[in-house]
């Protein structure tokens, strides 16, 4: 839907879908027409009643788990890399082993209300636009140099040498 702009049924019919007209009871001359589309007329004032409801629920579900945080251009934060799984140089071959958070890295700006752009290293090959739940803030003393490890394109963590014998 949101990325065309458009239903199902248009897009497959090429029309809006027709609207189901509201019934008034009495209506209809045949009483088993009229019985039946009052029942119907009913069933769907329940399904909307019942669907509001359980959208309420499950709204108030989600709004459990959410958080409401907002960082100040120019503060330091720490980034979540997980999902990506970024593998860091040491010698860590699991992934479950390796860092959480990566960073701290400094705020440029505010992108919406929830994603926000980090000044990440050059070196990065990284978007660095992140929502902010990805996002936790750092506190104590700014650091002076922040890296991400690099990857190399099978995973594999990209070892360099210190000095050449």
């Amino acid at each position: 839907h949101s990325s065309t702009g458009h239903s199902p049924y248009q897009i497959t019919f090429g029309k809006t879908p027709p609207t189901i007209p509201q019934y008034i009871q009495g209506q209809s001359s045949i009483e088993a027409v009229d019985s039946m589309l009052a029942n119907r007329q009913q069933l769907i004032i329940t399904l909307r009643q019942k669907l509001l409801k359980s959208q309420a629920i499950m709204k108030q579900f989600a709004d459990q788990h959410r958080r409401d945080i907002e960082f100040d251009v120019g503060s330091f934060v720490y980034v979540r890399l997980r999902p990506y799984h970024q593998k860091t140089a040491t010698s860590t071959t699991y992934t479950k082993l390796s860092k959480r958070y990566y960073g701290p890295f400094k705020v440029i700006e505010r992108i919406g209300k929830v994603a926000y752009r980090l000044d990440l290293p050059l070196t990065c090959k990284i978007h660095p636009v992140f929502h902010c739940s990805l996002l936790k803030l750092h506190h104590g003393p700014i650091p002076s140099v922040t890296t991400i490890p690099p990857v190399s394109v099978d995973h594999h963590p990209i070892v360099t040498p210190l000095t050449i014998l």
